[in-house]
Protein backbone atom coordinates (compact mmCIF):
# COMPACT_ATOMS: atom_id res chain seq x y z
CA UNK A 1 0.00 0.00 0.00
CA UNK A 2 2.74 2.46 0.99
CA UNK A 3 4.90 1.65 -2.07
CA UNK A 4 2.01 1.81 -4.52
CA UNK A 5 0.60 5.12 -3.28
CA UNK A 6 3.98 6.84 -2.99
CA UNK A 7 4.79 5.58 -6.52
CA UNK A 8 1.53 7.04 -7.80
CA UNK A 9 1.96 10.44 -6.12
CA UNK A 10 5.57 10.79 -7.28
CA UNK A 11 4.47 11.66 -10.80
CA UNK A 12 3.10 15.00 -12.00
CA UNK A 13 -0.71 15.15 -12.20
CA UNK A 14 -2.19 14.77 -15.68
CA UNK A 15 -3.55 18.09 -16.97
CA UNK A 16 -7.37 17.92 -16.97
CA UNK A 17 -9.36 19.00 -20.03
CA UNK A 18 -11.40 21.38 -17.87
CA UNK A 19 -9.69 21.97 -14.50
CA UNK A 20 -12.75 22.29 -12.31
CA UNK A 21 -13.32 21.03 -8.78
CA UNK A 22 -15.50 18.18 -10.07
CA UNK A 23 -13.46 17.01 -13.07
CA UNK A 24 -9.89 17.94 -12.09
CA UNK A 25 -7.33 15.23 -11.39
CA UNK A 26 -7.58 15.79 -7.63
CA UNK A 27 -11.24 14.79 -7.64
CA UNK A 28 -10.97 12.00 -10.22
CA UNK A 29 -7.63 10.48 -9.15
CA UNK A 30 -6.30 11.66 -5.81
CA UNK A 31 -9.55 11.70 -3.84
CA UNK A 32 -10.59 8.31 -5.22
CA UNK A 33 -7.20 6.83 -4.31
CA UNK A 34 -7.33 8.23 -0.78
CA UNK A 35 -10.93 7.01 -0.40
CA UNK A 36 -9.78 3.52 -1.38
CA UNK A 37 -6.89 3.66 1.09
CA UNK A 38 -9.21 4.77 3.88
CA UNK A 39 -11.56 1.89 3.02
CA UNK A 40 -8.64 -0.56 3.24
CA UNK A 41 -7.62 1.05 6.52
CA UNK A 42 -11.08 0.52 8.03
CA UNK A 43 -11.23 -3.08 6.74
CA UNK A 44 -7.80 -3.78 8.26
CA UNK A 45 -8.98 -2.35 11.57
CA UNK A 46 -11.95 -4.72 11.56
CA UNK A 47 -9.81 -7.72 10.61
CA UNK A 48 -6.47 -7.21 12.32
CA UNK A 49 -7.19 -4.70 15.06
CA UNK A 50 -7.11 -0.95 15.50
CA UNK A 51 -4.27 0.95 13.89
CA UNK A 52 -3.04 -1.89 11.67
CA UNK A 53 -2.39 0.47 8.74
CA UNK A 54 -2.03 3.78 10.60
CA UNK A 55 1.63 4.14 9.73
CA UNK A 56 0.95 3.53 6.05
CA UNK A 57 -1.94 6.00 5.94
CA UNK A 58 0.06 8.77 7.55
CA UNK A 59 2.99 8.01 5.24
CA UNK A 60 0.71 8.78 2.31
CA UNK A 61 -0.34 12.11 3.80
CA UNK A 62 3.18 13.08 4.87
CA UNK A 63 4.52 12.25 1.42
CA UNK A 64 2.00 14.35 -0.47
CA UNK A 65 1.69 17.29 1.93
CA UNK A 66 5.15 18.47 0.83
CA UNK A 67 4.34 18.11 -2.86
CA UNK A 68 5.72 20.66 -5.31
CA UNK A 69 2.12 21.05 -6.53
CA UNK A 70 0.29 23.51 -4.23
CA UNK A 71 -3.14 22.10 -5.10
CA UNK A 72 -2.04 18.63 -3.98
CA UNK A 73 -0.54 19.95 -0.75
CA UNK A 74 -3.71 21.88 0.03
CA UNK A 75 -6.00 18.92 -0.65
CA UNK A 76 -3.77 16.62 1.44
CA UNK A 77 -3.99 18.96 4.42
CA UNK A 78 -7.79 18.85 4.25
CA UNK A 79 -7.93 15.06 3.76
CA UNK A 80 -5.51 14.41 6.63
CA UNK A 81 -7.57 16.53 9.01
CA UNK A 82 -10.74 14.75 7.88
CA UNK A 83 -9.06 11.38 8.42
CA UNK A 84 -7.99 12.33 11.96
CA UNK A 85 -11.32 13.85 12.99
CA UNK A 86 -13.79 11.51 11.27
CA UNK A 87 -12.09 8.14 10.77
CA UNK A 88 -9.84 8.11 13.84
CA UNK A 89 -12.13 10.25 16.01
CA UNK A 90 -9.04 12.06 17.24
CA UNK A 91 -7.65 8.90 18.85
CA UNK A 92 -4.00 8.97 17.86
CA UNK A 93 -1.01 7.62 19.73
CA UNK A 94 1.49 10.10 21.17
CA UNK A 95 4.01 9.24 18.45
CA UNK A 96 1.39 9.78 15.74
CA UNK A 97 0.50 13.17 17.19
CA UNK A 98 4.18 14.12 17.20
CA UNK A 99 4.49 13.12 13.54
CA UNK A 100 1.34 15.02 12.58
CA UNK A 101 2.53 18.08 14.47
CA UNK A 102 5.92 18.05 12.74
CA UNK A 103 4.31 17.64 9.32
CA UNK A 104 1.94 20.58 9.88
CA UNK A 105 4.61 22.84 11.39
CA UNK A 106 7.05 22.09 8.56
CA UNK A 107 4.36 22.60 5.93
CA UNK A 108 3.43 25.99 7.39
CA UNK A 109 7.03 27.14 7.64
CA UNK A 110 7.82 25.89 4.11
CA UNK A 111 5.01 28.04 2.73
CA UNK A 112 6.11 31.28 4.33
CA UNK A 113 8.47 32.99 1.90
CA UNK A 114 7.16 33.93 -1.52
CA UNK A 115 9.88 33.99 -4.15
CA UNK A 116 8.69 37.43 -5.28
CA UNK A 117 9.17 38.92 -1.82
CA UNK A 118 12.85 38.85 -0.96
CA UNK A 119 14.06 39.01 2.62
CA UNK A 120 17.35 40.60 3.61
CA UNK A 121 19.55 37.50 3.61
CA UNK A 122 19.65 33.78 2.93
CA UNK A 123 19.93 33.17 6.68
CA UNK A 124 16.69 35.11 7.22
CA UNK A 125 14.90 32.97 4.63
CA UNK A 126 16.19 29.77 6.23
CA UNK A 127 15.12 30.97 9.67
CA UNK A 128 11.68 31.89 8.39
CA UNK A 129 11.07 28.49 6.84
CA UNK A 130 12.46 26.61 9.83
CA UNK A 131 14.31 23.35 10.20
CA UNK A 132 12.89 20.32 8.49
CA UNK A 133 11.27 22.16 5.61
CA UNK A 134 12.24 20.90 2.20
CA UNK A 135 14.04 23.17 -0.24
CA UNK A 136 12.18 21.31 -2.99
CA UNK A 137 8.84 22.49 -1.64
CA UNK A 138 8.16 25.92 -3.19
CA UNK A 139 6.76 28.60 -0.88
CA UNK A 140 3.06 29.16 -1.47
CA UNK A 141 0.91 31.61 0.52
CA UNK A 142 -2.34 29.73 -0.19
CA UNK A 143 -0.94 26.48 1.19
CA UNK A 144 0.23 28.38 4.27
CA UNK A 145 -3.24 29.77 5.00
CA UNK A 146 -4.89 26.37 4.48
CA UNK A 147 -2.30 24.76 6.75
CA UNK A 148 -3.04 27.34 9.45
CA UNK A 149 -6.76 26.63 9.02
CA UNK A 150 -6.26 22.88 9.51
CA UNK A 151 -4.08 23.47 12.58
CA UNK A 152 -6.90 25.51 14.07
CA UNK A 153 -9.48 22.81 13.31
CA UNK A 154 -7.41 20.09 14.97
CA UNK A 155 -6.43 22.05 18.06
CA UNK A 156 -9.98 23.31 18.69
CA UNK A 157 -11.95 20.14 18.00
CA UNK A 158 -9.80 17.34 19.40
CA UNK A 159 -9.45 17.01 23.16
CA UNK A 160 -6.79 14.28 22.94
CA UNK A 161 -4.07 16.53 21.50
CA UNK A 162 -0.96 16.49 23.77
CA UNK A 163 -0.14 19.83 25.38
CA UNK A 164 3.32 19.80 23.81
CA UNK A 165 1.69 19.79 20.36
CA UNK A 166 -0.20 22.98 21.20
CA UNK A 167 3.10 24.62 22.06
CA UNK A 168 4.80 23.46 18.85
CA UNK A 169 1.97 24.40 16.47
CA UNK A 170 1.20 27.71 18.15
CA UNK A 171 4.92 28.42 17.90
CA UNK A 172 4.77 27.73 14.16
CA UNK A 173 1.77 30.07 13.85
CA UNK A 174 3.67 32.75 15.78
CA UNK A 175 6.62 32.38 13.40
CA UNK A 176 4.23 32.67 10.48
CA UNK A 177 2.75 35.90 11.88
CA UNK A 178 6.24 37.40 12.25
CA UNK A 179 7.16 36.56 8.65
CA UNK A 180 3.82 37.64 7.17
CA UNK A 181 4.01 41.01 8.92
CA UNK A 182 7.61 41.45 7.78
CA UNK A 183 6.57 40.66 4.20
CA UNK A 184 3.62 43.06 4.48
CA UNK A 185 6.07 45.89 5.15
CA UNK A 186 8.21 45.05 2.10
CA UNK A 187 7.97 46.94 -1.19
CA UNK A 188 6.60 43.97 -3.16
CA UNK A 189 3.90 43.00 -0.66
CA UNK A 190 0.69 41.83 -2.27
CA UNK A 191 2.14 41.65 -5.75
CA UNK A 192 1.93 37.87 -6.15
CA UNK A 193 -0.85 35.32 -6.15
CA UNK A 194 -2.78 34.44 -3.03
CA UNK A 195 -3.80 36.51 -0.02
CA UNK A 196 -1.90 39.62 1.02
CA UNK A 197 0.71 38.86 3.73
CA UNK A 198 -1.07 41.22 6.15
CA UNK A 199 -4.32 39.25 5.72
CA UNK A 200 -2.48 35.96 6.27
CA UNK A 201 -0.89 37.33 9.43
CA UNK A 202 -4.26 38.44 10.81
CA UNK A 203 -5.76 35.05 9.99
CA UNK A 204 -2.99 33.25 11.88
CA UNK A 205 -3.46 35.58 14.86
CA UNK A 206 -7.19 34.85 14.85
CA UNK A 207 -6.56 31.10 14.90
CA UNK A 208 -4.10 31.45 17.77
CA UNK A 209 -6.61 33.47 19.79
CA UNK A 210 -9.48 31.03 19.23
CA UNK A 211 -7.35 27.99 20.04
CA UNK A 212 -6.00 29.47 23.26
CA UNK A 213 -9.37 30.72 24.49
CA UNK A 214 -10.74 27.18 24.14
CA UNK A 215 -7.66 25.63 25.73
CA UNK A 216 -7.63 28.04 28.68
CA UNK A 217 -11.19 27.07 29.65
CA UNK A 218 -10.40 23.35 29.88
CA UNK A 219 -6.79 23.37 31.06
CA UNK A 220 -5.29 25.60 33.75
CA UNK A 221 -1.78 24.15 33.43
CA UNK A 222 1.02 26.68 34.00
CA UNK A 223 2.30 26.06 30.47
CA UNK A 224 -1.12 27.04 29.10
CA UNK A 225 -1.03 30.21 31.20
CA UNK A 226 2.40 31.05 29.79
CA UNK A 227 1.24 30.54 26.20
CA UNK A 228 -1.87 32.63 26.82
CA UNK A 229 0.15 35.43 28.43
CA UNK A 230 2.82 35.53 25.70
CA UNK A 231 0.35 35.55 22.81
CA UNK A 232 -1.84 38.16 24.55
CA UNK A 233 1.17 40.40 25.23
CA UNK A 234 2.39 40.10 21.65
CA UNK A 235 -1.03 40.85 20.17
CA UNK A 236 -1.78 43.82 22.45
CA UNK A 237 1.67 45.32 21.87
CA UNK A 238 1.24 45.02 18.09
CA UNK A 239 -2.23 46.58 18.32
CA UNK A 240 -1.17 49.49 20.53
CA UNK A 241 1.71 50.29 18.19
CA UNK A 242 -0.51 50.09 15.11
CA UNK A 243 -3.27 52.09 16.79
CA UNK A 244 -0.84 54.90 17.61
CA UNK A 245 0.36 55.15 14.00
CA UNK A 246 -2.78 54.30 12.03
CA UNK A 247 -5.88 56.26 11.09
CA UNK A 248 -9.08 54.70 12.52
CA UNK A 249 -11.60 54.01 9.76
CA UNK A 250 -8.98 54.26 7.01
CA UNK A 251 -6.30 51.73 7.93
CA UNK A 252 -7.60 48.28 6.91
CA UNK A 253 -4.82 46.45 8.72
CA UNK A 254 -5.66 48.33 11.92
CA UNK A 255 -9.33 47.43 11.48
CA UNK A 256 -8.42 43.75 11.13
CA UNK A 257 -6.12 43.83 14.14
CA UNK A 258 -8.82 45.59 16.16
CA UNK A 259 -11.26 42.78 15.36
CA UNK A 260 -8.76 40.16 16.58
CA UNK A 261 -8.07 42.09 19.81
CA UNK A 262 -11.79 42.55 20.40
CA UNK A 263 -12.38 38.82 19.96
CA UNK A 264 -9.59 38.07 22.44
CA UNK A 265 -10.78 40.35 25.22
CA UNK A 266 -14.41 39.39 24.57
CA UNK A 267 -13.27 35.82 25.18
CA UNK A 268 -11.65 36.87 28.44
CA UNK A 269 -14.88 38.54 29.52
CA UNK A 270 -16.56 35.15 29.22
CA UNK A 271 -14.17 33.55 31.71
CA UNK A 272 -15.46 32.64 35.16
CA UNK A 273 -14.30 34.78 38.11
CA UNK A 274 -12.05 31.94 39.22
CA UNK A 275 -10.42 31.64 35.81
CA UNK A 276 -9.96 35.41 35.53
CA UNK A 277 -8.23 35.43 38.91
CA UNK A 278 -5.83 32.73 37.72
CA UNK A 279 -4.99 35.03 34.82
CA UNK A 280 -4.40 38.08 36.99
CA UNK A 281 -1.40 38.98 34.80
CA UNK A 282 -4.04 40.21 32.36
CA UNK A 283 -4.62 43.46 34.28
CA UNK A 284 -1.40 45.30 33.34
CA UNK A 285 -1.81 44.19 29.72
CA UNK A 286 -5.39 45.42 29.56
CA UNK A 287 -4.33 48.76 31.00
CA UNK A 288 -2.47 49.42 27.74
CA UNK A 289 -5.82 49.38 25.91
CA UNK A 290 -7.59 51.96 28.07
CA UNK A 291 -6.63 54.84 25.80
CA UNK A 292 -6.95 53.06 22.43
CA UNK A 293 -9.03 54.67 19.69
CA UNK A 294 -11.70 51.95 19.50
CA UNK A 295 -14.65 52.47 21.84
CA UNK A 296 -15.78 48.82 21.80
CA UNK A 297 -12.36 47.66 22.98
CA UNK A 298 -12.32 50.28 25.76
CA UNK A 299 -15.80 49.26 26.95
CA UNK A 300 -14.89 45.56 27.17
CA UNK A 301 -11.66 46.37 29.02
CA UNK A 302 -13.61 48.52 31.50
CA UNK A 303 -16.10 45.69 32.07
CA UNK A 304 -13.36 43.13 32.78
CA UNK A 305 -11.43 45.43 35.12
CA UNK A 306 -14.58 46.49 36.99
CA UNK A 307 -15.67 42.88 37.34
CA UNK A 308 -12.31 41.89 38.78
CA UNK A 309 -12.24 44.66 41.37
CA UNK A 310 -15.92 44.27 42.26
CA UNK A 311 -15.59 40.50 42.58
CA UNK A 312 -12.46 38.33 42.99
CA UNK A 313 -10.15 41.21 43.92
CA UNK A 314 -12.53 43.12 46.19
CA UNK A 315 -11.62 41.07 49.25
CA UNK A 316 -7.91 41.43 48.56
CA UNK A 317 -8.29 45.19 48.15
CA UNK A 318 -10.16 45.39 51.47
CA UNK A 319 -7.49 43.36 53.25
CA UNK A 320 -4.76 45.55 51.81
CA UNK A 321 -6.57 48.70 52.92
CA UNK A 322 -7.00 47.30 56.44
CA UNK A 323 -3.34 46.35 56.64
CA UNK A 324 -2.32 49.87 55.53
CA UNK A 325 -4.27 51.39 58.44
Amino acid sequence: LHFQTCFLFSFPPPPPATPTEETGWLATSYDMCVDACVCLFNKADDTFGKGSLSEEMFSIFFHTVHSSYPSLSARTLSRMTSFILEDLQGKLTDSEWVSVGKALANCLRSSLVDNELKLESEEEVAGARGEGSSDETPPNPVVGVICAQQIGLLLRQVDTVPLSLYSDLLGALHDAVSVYEMLARSDGAGGGEGPHPAESGLYCRTIMVRVLLVLAKVNDDSDVQDMLMNITRNLISAYVEKDADGEPGEDQELAGLTAVVEELIQGYSGFSDELLLKNIWLLPLLSKLIQCSNKSVRVIVHQIVSRLFDGPLSELVSLSASAAK
